[in-house]
């Protein structure tokens, strides 16, 4: 008996990977959000000059979940045609992932975000256009169905904010508001950590860009009684 091996089977030669080989999903920025703090979606909030200011890129796909999304943003003063050209920026976080239903907008990180340079934000008119992408920035025209809209632009304008003057004044406080115990006064100088956090919740929650502070030393009490009673005298 004469045993032989049977013929091996032809194997395909392997093929370089393509962007053909990548299911058709759709990536579509659908918002900018140009945010200092407080913002929504139609950018209603204005924009102090000088102020931290970041630019949130909202994006979803179609029909189904596409990872690696990336983007660059192009910057220019006034507009892009006769404006004056600032740079493009690189996102701050990422690459993220892009899910159908856009993501949950409370997650940083379902959406690109990048941070102007301070000089960006001086007063007048900042265009801002997005790009973003999956893996290369050469895919959305070779393998999205629509790759227009993988760009958004938006304008927005910065206005100059008039710096308040805020005096902190020590006011006198009794312990449990009784007159007849000891009684206390905060100043400034004595807790800096706390004037601090003070002085930042300023810049945290009113739209200014710069503040002048004043810490008062005199321990400021009502014209009428020698000290705060709050019991009796709420006002």
């Amino acid at each position: 008996m004469v045993f032989s091996y049977p013929s091996p089977t032809p194997t395909e030669t392997p093929r370089p990977y393509t962007a053909g080989d990548l299911p058709k999903r759709n990536l579509e920025v659908y918002a900018m959000e140009v945010t200092q703090g407080i913002q929504d979606l139609q950018n209603s909030m204005p924009l102090v000059a000088g102020r931290r200011t970041y630019v949130r890129v909202y994006v979803r796909t179609e029909p189904a979940a596409m990872t690696d999304v990336t983007g660059q943003l192009g910057v220019w003063r006034g507009n892009p045609i006769g404006g004056i050209y600032l740079g493009t920026l690189s996102p701050v976080n990422g690459p993220i992932t892009a899910r159908p239903n856009g993501g949950d907008r409370l997650n940083l990180d379902d959406s690109l975000y990048f941070l102007l340079p301070h000089n960006w934000t001086a007063e007048g008119p900042v265009t801002l256009k997005v790009f973003v992408y999956a893996v290369d920035p050469d895919m959305p025209a070779q393998t999205e169905p629509d790759a227009e809209d993988n760009l958004r632009e938006v304008t927005v304008q910065f206005y100059k904010d008039a710096a308040p003057n805020v005096w902190f004044w020590p006011l006198k406080v009794h312990l449990d508001f009784d007159p007849g115990k000891d009684w206390l006064a905060f100043k400034a100088s004595q807790q800096p950590l706390i004037f601090s956090a003070i002085a930042n919740s300023l810049f945290r929650y009113y739209p200014i860009a710069q503040a002048n502070l004043y810490p008062m030393e005199t321990v400021f009490g009502p014209i009428s009684a020698p000290a705060w009673n709050l019991k009796t005298n709420p006002g």
